[in-house]
Order: C-alpha cells, then structure tokens, then sequence
C-alpha cells in the first residue's frame, strides 16, 4: 500500500470509476487523490493503473470505514460522483436495486465521519427530481456544510463535449462555494444574445482534433453483415444535412432525437455504450465505422497517455468495458474547474 502523503489536508475521491475526477484534480492541485474508493475490482485496477500514488480502497462506499485510512488527519476536499442509473432520463425501466437509489446518502455518511472542508459532487440533472433530495440538503446543514448546485455544461468551459451535468459544492470551512467562469458558448448564443457574461466569450471547441479521420471503416454497401434499415435511412438523412464540396464527414448517433452531428461541434454526451459512429463519404462511396475507445478518451478530455486498454497489472480491457468506463466518467475539466475554484485558489 502507498503511504500517504504527510504535512497536508487529505483529497478522496469516492466512487472513483474510469478516473475523470481524479484526472481533474491532479491537474488542479499537482499530486494525485490521496484516496480512492470503489467496490468494483475492476474500476478500481484501472485506476491504480493510472494513479499509482493513490491508496486504492475496494470497499462498498457504505461500509468503509474511512478513519481507518485517513488515520485522524484532515481532510480538505471529497470529491463525490454517485451512480446516476436511477437518476438519468436515459436510464430506461426501473432502477437496478434500492441501494443504487440511495447512493447519495454515502455521501453524508462519509462526511460525518471525515468532515472534509469542502465537497464536490456530480450526476445527472434529475438528480434533483430524487424524493430525498431536500431531505439530503437538509441533512447535510445539520452537519454544517453549507450547499449550491449550478447544472453547467462541459462545452461552456472548454471541453470538446456538450456533456451536462449537475455539480454542488457543498462547504464547512466558512468560505462561499465558488464557481469557475464560463469561457466558451454555441455560435447561435454569440451570435443572438448580448448578456453580459456571453462577450468576450470564445466559440465552443470542435470535436474534431479528437478523431482518426483517415480511418474510414468498412464500406456501408456491400458488407458480410448488412446495416439496418433504421442505420441506412439515418446514413442518409446525415449526409445529405451535413456533407458538402468542404465537408465529407460527419457522426451518426445512435441515441436520442436526430441523426448525429457536425464533427466541427463538441461531442454529444457520450454514453456507456457506443453510440457514434464516423461516417465518410468517399470517392469510392460511403464508409462507416463505429468510434475508437481512444478517441472517446480523448472527447472526455482524458490525457492521450491515460491506460484505458489495461489494467494495472497488465489484464487487457474489453472494447465495451472501456467505454463503459468513459461514459462514466466525470469530464475531467469539470472536476479541474471546480477544484481550482473551491480548493486550489
């Protein structure tokens, strides 16, 4: 086990998975998250792959006991992102189990025992629709943290995907939660609005820097496994909208309203299944292929050299599991955002 670092307040990042909060926060504070915790083995070596410095603890976020880890030293910052299944509108049916749906409460179980200065916490918007989310906020008053919640969107900040998410920071050192500025919008809001905070304002980044254009794929005519008809009438409505004698290429999505996007606009919220897919319409026809877990990384705004196809002790990862590790994952400039905002300042 790695010691933890000595002379400073503690960083725990609780429910680390695919490791976007700690990417984030080691960008923002210079030093990996002193602990990790997570119950599932795997999210856990793929995070002791990446975060080597980091105590790795494989435990239910219910029943560790974390003054066994931290020892009685202070803790600065929690990082909290619980499992949005039963939370998101994209979830389908009913949620996995009860405990799923009380996650949360973790939360303020582990601040009652740690009492961090300041926590973060992330999930899906509908979070807010949770019959114990006043019950939650209250609850944590009563311990002293004070409580604000701003949905923000990752495109506004920087990112090279248009993911929305629900971020609180929740304090108990008598200092204002704090929010990081927004520096980008979608053309349309520069072009029609004239608030304040919308000038000087940059365009939202292009997805694009993220992709292997010259990897074309496979034909869509003619293959061992013909596409569907719902995947061919899309092919075609997206590249009549969206190719021309400049652009040649764009991305089908298979989730949700319309037929994919520009590859000049930020990623749509990637999900913890594939869904786009890179079409191209070539001199020799049209090609298509399905996205590299590499480049969904890289959308999510991982670094270019973080491990995703293998885990620590060298087991090779699944395509799915690797995107289901991304879709996961908090975009890592959120969580930097949000921590040099509230901590790191």
């Amino acid at each position: 086990m790695v010691a933890l670092a000595q002379g400073r307040g503690l960083v725990i990042d609780m429910f680390a998975g695919g490791g976007g909060a700690s990417v984030g926060i080691r960008r923002a504070i210079g030093r990996d998250v002193d602990i990790a915790v997570n119950h599932d083995p795997l999210a856990i070596a793929m995070h002791a792959a990446n975060h080597p410095h980091t105590v790795h603890v494989q435990e239910d976020v219910f029943s560790v006991n974390l003054t066994e880890y931290t020892h009685g030293r202070h803790v600065s910052f929690m990082w909290a992102s619980p499992d949005c299944t039963h939370f998101s509108r994209a979830r389908g049916g009913k949620p996995r189990s009860q405990h799923i749906r009380m996650l949360p409460w973790a939360v303020y179980e582990q601040a009652k025992a740690v009492r961090p200065d300041v926590i973060a916490m992330e999930n899906v918007e509908e979070i807010r629709t949770w019959e114990d989310y006043d019950a939650f906020v209250a609850s944590m008053s009563v311990l002293g943290y004070t409580f604000e919640s701003r949905v923000l969107c990752a495109a506004d900040f920087g990112a090279r995907t248009s993911r929305t998410r629900w971020y609180a920071v929740l304090r108990c050192d008598g200092l204002p939660s704090r929010w990081p500025k927004r520096t980008n919008a979608n053309k349309s809001q520069l072009l029609h609005t004239i608030e304040p905070d919308t000038w000087p304002l940059r365009t939202w980044k292009s997805v694009r820097p993220c992709l292997d254009l010259k990897n074309l794929g496979d034909k869509v005519f003619g293959r061992r496994r013909p596409l569907s008809k719902k995947t061919l009438a899309r092919i075609a409505k997206g590249t009549e909208r969206y190719c021309n004698g400049v652009d040649t290429q764009w991305l089908m999505s298979y989730y949700g309203t319309g037929v994919g996007q520009s590859i000049h606009d930020p990623l749509r919220t990637i999900t913890c299944k594939d869904r786009f897919a890179l079409v191209t319409k070539a001199r020799d026809g049209l090609h298509m292929r399905m996205l590299t877990p590499k480049e969904l990384l890289l959308a999510q705004g991982f670094p270019e050299t973080y491990v995703i196809d293998h885990y620590k002790d060298g087991t090779r990862v699944p395509k799915a599991e690797q995107v289901r590790r991304i879709g996961n994952a908090v975009v890592p400039l959120m969580a930097e955002r949000i921590v040099r905002a509230n901590v790191a300042a």
